[in-house]
């Protein structure tokens, strides 16, 4: 079977680039608290590129032309204000943001489409030009995309974010369709 040829450049291809699956460590402190991450990841890593669930999310923003967001995470009061302080830092109105204070790291993956859901319907409005799923352990890749064309507005999930971030920064334009308008549309 011939692979496409993306999937060719990927499997022959030296790694270039990093993408950390974790996203709460990328908000914290906000913008400033962000810089220092990162800066000490690519001190760690050198030249490779580095693609962060704070960075992914701001590029994917930006590309919408979103200037106010809503916010869902897995996270506890603590990591919705260091996710909100980070978006406010570089310039975003966060109009709501729904934590949805999950016990330890891996309950988070028992959050249910339900709960999801209702924390969607508690956050948006006429006034949120785009949602933003945080909390890479928290998967919204399968009902995101149908929620983009309910409430007719862009609805990230940050895992999609960083997805798309590295690949185009791998210099993989490719399209996909299927899991959300980032990954179609950019």
């Amino acid at each position: 079977m011939e692979l496409p040829i993306s999937i060719r450049n990927i499997l022959s291809a030296r790694i270039t680039h990093l993408m950390l699956g974790m996203s709460a460590e990328t908000f914290w402190g906000g913008l400033d608290g962000n810089i220092e991450f990162e800066e000490g990841i690519q001190d760690r890593i050198g030249e490779l590129g580095l693609t962060t669930g704070a960075g992914a999310t701001r590029d994917a923003l930006h590309r919408f032309g979103a200037k106010k967001i809503s916010v869902i995470t897995p996270y506890p009061p603590i990591g919705d204000d260091n996710v909100e302080r980070f978006f406010n830092d570089i310039g975003f109105e966060v109009k709501a943001i729904r934590g949805l204070a999950s016990p330890s790291a891996t309950a988070i993956a028992r959050i249910t489409v339900p709960m999801v859901m209702d924390a969607i319907r508690e956050i948006d409005g006429d006034d949120v030009d785009a949602i933003i799923q945080c909390g890479t352990n928290l998967s919204t890749v399968d009902i995101f995309p149908t929620m983009e064309h309910w409430l007719q507005k862009p609805v990230i999930p940050i895992n999609i974010a960083c997805v798309w971030h590295a690949l185009r920064a791998c210099g993989i334009n490719d399209t996909i369709v299927g899991k959300g308008r980032l990954l179609e549309e950019f």
